[in-house]
């Protein structure tokens, strides 16, 4: 009894270790002047977005924030097929964040990317964006935030962590073998 009940408790653990998504972005100058407004030193960027171990339902979004200390217009905005793409503007009104935002209209994983070009204030490559993957009602309501967290830059090669889920199992695991192990020892004393 005691063995199915480990196996069991070691499924659970390793069922549980879900791969969180990620959203990796990468970012193109593009050869055209930015606005004769836009501060000097701007320039313009195409920023591309690409999804990973995420599968959207019907009436998910994908909303990424843009500073509006370091971003100014947005256009040119794409996504895969089956998506309604929303743009609006960093500091409209003043101080808010503009929002690049895809729905999805049907369930399905997503294949492809969603990019944009925007108006970059900075220089060098753009900082991590918010985002946020979040949950509407059929009547266009929202209903909850499903997850965030930061876009990664694509050329990042960082060693992902092991899942937290994995590394209890496995150190339950362990504990579990480790009594066991001195239980049959003490009843052989």
């Amino acid at each position: 009894m005691w063995k199915l009940t480990t196996l069991a408790l070691w499924a659970g653990c390793v069922a549980a270790n879900l791969s969180a998504g990620t959203v990796s972005y990468d970012f193109s100058v593009l050869p055209i002047a930015p606005p004769a407004d836009a501060p000097a030193g701007s320039s313009m960027l195409q920023l591309t977005y690409l999804l990973s171990n995420f599968s959207l339902v019907a009436n998910q979004e994908l909303d990424i924030s843009f500073d509006p200390t370091l971003y100014g217009t947005l256009s040119n905005g794409q996504a895969p097929s089956g998506f309604l793409l929303n743009l609006f503007q960093p500091d409209n009104p003043p101080g808010a964040p503009g929002d690049f935002s895809a729905l999805a209209l049907s369930d399905a994983s997503v294949t492809g990317s969603f990019s944009t070009d925007v108006v970059y204030f900075g220089s060098g490559q753009p900082a991590a964006q918010s985002y946020s993957i979040n949950q509407f009602n059929a009547d266009g309501s929202f209903a909850s935030e499903v997850t965030s967290g930061f876009t990664t830059p694509s050329s990042d090669t960082a060693v992902p962590e092991p899942g937290s889920f994995w590394l209890g199992g496995v150190g339950f695991m362990i504990v579990a073998g480790w009594w066991f192990i001195r239980r049959r020892s003490r009843q052989s004393v």
